[in-house]
């Protein structure tokens, strides 16, 4: 089994982190949305954020969506 470092924020710190990372006004204009399913992210279903394509990207908080992170290794 690998070992893996988990990073977590509390969610009073979660629109500081979004607007460090150039994502707060893309989910706040309806533009995030889940790199796996294409569900637009809010604050109440954004599940994580994942380096995917060289690129910040978002997942919702679906199992599926979980899951596919889980298989890409992400």
């Amino acid at each position: 089994m690998k070992n893996t470092t988990v990073k977590a924020v509390h969610d009073a710190d979660l629109e500081k982190l979004l607007r460090s990372l150039g994502l707060w006004e893309k989910m706040n204009r309806d533009q995030l949305l889940c790199a796996f399913c294409g569900t637009k992210i809010s604050p109440a279903n954004l599940g994580c954020i994942i380096p995917k394509d060289k690129q910040i990207s978002v997942c919702c908080d679906s199992i599926n969506c979980y899951e596919k992170i889980v298989e890409c290794g992400e």
